[in-house]
């Protein structure tokens, strides 16, 4: 059986249909030639509607995304809302109007904090200066050296409630934190330039124990140890084992 016999609807020239059909066309401002039709056929949409649909359908789209956005908006506004309801619950309006009469005073609150702790730490640092000076000047040191040894110091010791503290211990009293005397004479050997030269007689008095600072010793078959000593030796600032 011999295929049914198809029509375009649009051909470039009426040669491209049979003789009996090709009064059923006419030519259009495209120079082609339409199938002249009483009406659409079913199914069928002329361009100008699909394209009509088209931008129907874009303005359409472009509502209901304004829309959720605008959704979206109203919801998170009412949820924020609804925070600062809850955070308000139990508040009493007069008291809360009163204190905002009275002006934000956070920052200076914050501004008082600050100058606060700036003068405590101020007061750390004098009182800390202040007893490591008065055992060193004691034990010989010299006032130029001072702000030396304080420094050695911090190294050392630190403020805690209002007290010179530290982890170390003592060398001579196992389990007992090392004291400020105690550094000190270390000092004699390790930095004995910060010191005056002995009067005769040993080392400056000890403040703790009423006596006088152990002398560093000098080990007399240590060459190295003898020579670097030898001026303390002399001065009587060490001794020789």
């Amino acid at each position: 059986m011999a295929d049914p016999l198809k029509i375009k609807p649009v051909v470039d020239a009426l040669n491209d249909i049979p003789e009996p059909l090709r009064m059923f066309f006419a030519e259009g401002e495209d120079h082609k030639f339409h199938l002249q039709l009483d009406g659409d056929p079913a199914g069928f949409v002329p361009a100008a509607k699909l394209s009509e649909f088209r931008e129907s359908n874009r303005a359409l789209n472009a509502k209901v995304t304004q829309h959720d956005a605008d959704l979206a908006a109203l919801t998170s506004a009412k949820n924020a809302l609804e925070e600062k309801l809850v955070a308000f619950d139990g508040i009493d309006p007069v008291a809360a109007k009163t204190a905002l009469a009275r002006g934000d005073v956070s920052g200076k609150v914050t501004q008082l904090e600050t100058q606060l702790a700036s003068e405590k730490a101020a007061h750390a640092a004098s009182t800390f200066k202040h007893v490591i000076g008065w055992e060193f000047l004691k034990a010989g040191g010299r006032s130029e050296a001072l702000d030396f040894i304080v420094a050695q110091a911090a190294r050392t010791f630190t403020m805690k409630d209002g007290k010179v503290v530290t982890d170390k211990f003592s060398a001579t009293d196992p389990g007992v934190s090392l004291g400020v005397p105690e550094w000190i004479a270390t000092q004699l050997a390790e930095a004995s330039f910060a010191f005056m030269p002995s009067t005769g007689g040993g080392a400056p008095p000890n403040a703790r124990s009423g006596g006088r600072l152990p002398l560093p010793v000098v080990d007399r078959h240590d060459p190295l140890a003898f020579g670097k000593a030898l001026e303390n030796i002399a001065s009587g600032r060490a001794v020789v084992k």
